[in-house]
């Protein structure tokens, strides 16, 4: 369990020449932002298999409280960073490593980078971020072979 932040800060001036009335009214007034904070959980295992092959495994829950999201300013040519009040990200993480040797002089390493879900979700509704995933998966499997005569 852990506790993290991240600091607020202050926004730059919206280019108003740019902007659309409505721009104005949605955007205006947003001259600085709150510090986010994080709450996470994890539990997770570490294990040596046998003949050298490692597996990892891990589920974890985060809790922020005024998440920091970057929007465009529509029509005012601006970015700004606004608090969305509440939102979690969860998950499974699971990796393996493998390695095998071989009897003439030459070795290989296998390994998997399986799996990792994050769904990011705000409520009410558990609406998502905009632009947020509702689930990420990642394989990276890779084979190096070593030869010595």
């Amino acid at each position: 369990v852990s506790k993290g932040f991240r600091l607020g800060g202050i926004n730059d001036p919206l280019n108003v020449p740019l902007c659309t009335p409505q721009d104005l009214v949605t955007f205006g007034g947003r001259e600085t932002w709150e510090d986010e904070t994080a709450w996470n959980y994890e539990v997770g295992s570490k294990t040596t298999l046998a003949g050298g092959g490692i597996f990892n495994a891990a589920i974890f829950y985060m809790d922020i409280s005024d998440l920091q999201a970057t929007v465009t300013a529509g029509s005012c040519s601006s970015r700004l960073i606004l608090n969305v009040p509440k939102a979690r990200s969860q998950g499974v993480e699971l990796s393996q490593k493998g390695l095998s040797m071989a009897v003439s002089g030459s070795s290989s390493r296998t390994a998997h980078v399986l799996v990792l879900v994050r769904p990011v979700l705000v409520p009410p509704a558990s609406r998502r971020l905009p632009l947020s995933l509702a689930l990420t998966l990642t394989s990276t499997p890779f084979h190096i072979s070593l030869w010595s005569p």
